[in-house]
Formats: C-alpha cells, sequence, structure tokens
C-alpha cells in the first residue's frame, strides 16, 4: 500500500514543517511494517512538500497514523499548511528491481 501526501506550509513555516516531515521519516523507518517513506521539496516551489510511504499493508499504515509521533505531527499541520493536505492512496503494479 502507497500513501502519497501533498503539502503546501505557509513562507514562515516552511523550515518547520521540512523539520516534522524528516522526524517522521527517521521515526516511520522503525516502525513494523514501513517499507519505505520518501520526502521531497518542490523545486519550483519551496513552500511545497511530497511525501510518498509503502507499507506492508494496510494495517501496518493504519497502526502508523495512530502513532503518538504521526498524530502530533498531524495536530500541528492547521496551523503550518496553507491547507489541508491533498492525499491519496495507491496500489504498485510496477517497480525498478521488482
Amino acid at each position: 500500500m502507497i500513501f502519497v501526501a501533498d503539502l503546501h506550509a505557509h513562507p514562515h513555516t516552511a523550515r518547520e514543517v521540512a523539520g516534522i516531515l524528516a522526524d517522521l521519516a527517521r521515526a516511520t523507518a522503525a516502525e513494523p511494517g514501513a517499507v519505505a517513506y520518501s520526502v521531497r521539496r518542490h523545486e519550483a516551489d519551496p513552500f511545497r512538500f511530497q511525501v510518498c510511504e509503502q507499507y506492508r499493508d494496510r494495517q501496518a499504515w493504519e497502526r502508523h497514523m495512530a502513532a503518538p509521533h504521526v498524530q502530533a505531527a498531524l495536530a500541528r499541520f492547521p496551523e503550518l499548511l496553507a491547507a489541508a493536505p491533498a492525499t491519496a492512496v495507491y496500489t504498485e503494479i510496477a517497480a525498478m528491481g521488482g
């Protein structure tokens, strides 16, 4: 299962959002069922970010979303983001090396 979120920070909160997302990537690496977690910053708009997360199954993703560090980040986003994140869920059908 792959979860993608596109986030748009306020100009004055972009550095803090980047830090929160990097912290989430580090914490997620230790979670059972987490396969990959990538944070990207848009090249033309430094206030836009994308997070791409991959989990073994939906249950692993649900455990991740319920984790205290994720809930703490989600609670901060309304004040740090210019709009609610745009999210989507995907099923992988092909990958390099796989």
